[in-house]
């Protein structure tokens, strides 16, 4: 899928429980073509001509959730990834369309961690920005997990 330039992970493998609010779990930049636009609207059977051709923006654009899996490809890199996490929920700010050809950069960020109704929940925010630096969306992602040990559930 997409061709990634550059992804460097900043942490060695971490355990769910030395996550800690206020890390960069790291960066992805790639390119956005043509090829990976079509691959991923395929996916989705949802081809609208603004994504393969031509849009109002100048040219052809990226669908804007192209970079809701980004945080995935990062917490992989960060944390020693449990089997039984559950993505509780999602929210995507699209700021701007994405021409084709534009070099994306993606930073992720963990924003919170707290324990409730038995489960480990942590926070994942992604702010992808364009070659200006001008961020062009934001994701943010809750997971969470069963409570291990002798946690205690605070509510």
């Amino acid at each position: 899928m997409k061709d990634k330039l550059n992804m460097h992970s900043v942490h060695k493998l971490k355990d769910w429980d030395e996550i800690i609010v206020g890390d960069n779990i790291g960066t992805i930049q790639y390119r956005i073509n043509a090829k990976d636009v079509e691959v991923y609207t395929d996916s989705l059977d949802n081809i609208d001509s603004w994504y393969i051709d031509n849009s109002p923006f100048t040219g052809a654009i990226a669908p804007p959730c192209y970079f809701c899996d980004d945080y995935l490809r990062l917490l992989i890199e960060y944390i020693d990834y449990p089997l039984d996490v559950l993505h509780s929920r999602v929210s995507h700010e699209s700021k701007a369309p994405i021409r084709h050809g534009t070099l994306i950069t993606v930073k992720g960020t963990i924003i919170d961690k707290y324990t409730r109704r038995g489960r480990d929940h942590i926070v994942v925010e992604t702010l992808a920005t364009d070659e200006s630096g001008c961020v062009v969306s934001r994701d943010r992602n809750i997971l969470s997990r069963p409570i291990k040990d002798n946690k205690t559930n605070d509510g």
